[in-house]
């Protein structure tokens, strides 16, 4: 992999947990929040026309409300890391 392509991998996985974790520890949310009964870590790459609809059936399929969705962009070529902010905006945990 070239360090380049590996640099960018690297802050995309820093941003998304970094992200996930400030979720939980936020000082503005009024309450704290639960820790997720179950994790779905998925790595994407090329994938922005299908991961609405994977997240979608990830939702309605889970059996519980207390999940979280994981999405790493692997080096994506493609929109895939725009996708992902998006859902996140949508999906907000605080």
């Amino acid at each position: 992999m070239k360090t380049k392509t590996r640099t960018k991998v690297t802050n995309y996985v820093t941003q998304a947990v970094l992200r996930a974790d400030e979720s939980y520890r936020s000082p503005m949310a009024s309450k704290p929040q639960q820790t997720p009964e179950v994790s779905f870590v998925i790595p994407a790459m090329n994938e922005e026309d299908s991961l609405q609809e994977l997240t979608s059936k990830i939702a309605d399929h889970v059996g519980t409300k207390n999940f979280e969705i994981i999405l790493i962009d692997d080096g994506s070529a493609d929109d895939t890391w725009a996708v992902i902010q998006a859902l996140a905006d949508l999906n907000p945990r605080h």
